[in-house]
């Protein structure tokens, strides 16, 4: 797992027509280059998605390019951050960020971006992804040497 797709941009990134900016999301998932995660509140974000990014989200999963992190794990660091002072309302990013050391978040969100780069709370702190331009950061996070550091590091 490498990548977190916010639920404010998951109607760009999973469609079969992607936006220029979101296409290389979306064509790292396909092609097995990247997995997403999601767990906790994001899951439930996601329900509430078109029912076309829905479609693809469940075809995703059943190839294992989408993958769901264990909810309980996700609400336990989730309730963490609920107690710091943070600048976003999205304490459950950060903590399926905590749970499965993903470090690439796709979000428009600035006031999530600030959290989600502030290594006082991320260790080691995050990468946004927001247009083609950040497509360098697919690789960078989402190389098989990539994915294992993130494994291997703590939060």
């Amino acid at each position: 797992m490498c990548l977190i797709v916010d639920a404010n941009v998951g109607n760009r990134v999973f469609t079969p027509t992607p936006s220029a900016d979101f296409a290389p999301v979306w064509n790292a998932l396909v092609a097995g280059r990247a997995v997403a995660i999601h767990g906790g509140l994001l899951s439930v974000e996601y329900t509430r998605l078109s029912a076309v990014a829905r479609r693809l989200l469940l075809e995703l999963t059943r190839q294992g390019k989408v993958r769901k992190a264990d909810d309980a794990a996700v609400e336990l660091a989730t309730d963490e951050f609920k107690q710091q002072e943070i600048n976003s309302d999205d304490p459950h990013i950060l903590g399926l960020a905590r749970v499965s050391g993903v470090r690439l978040l796709c979000s428009h969100d600035e006031r999530l971006h600030a959290d989600f780069t502030n290594p006082a709370l991320l260790r080691p702190k995050g990468s946004i992804y927001q247009t083609a331009e950040h497509a360098h950061l697919i690789a960078r996070h989402c190389s098989k040497q990539g994915r294992r550091r993130a494994r291997t590091r703590g939060s």
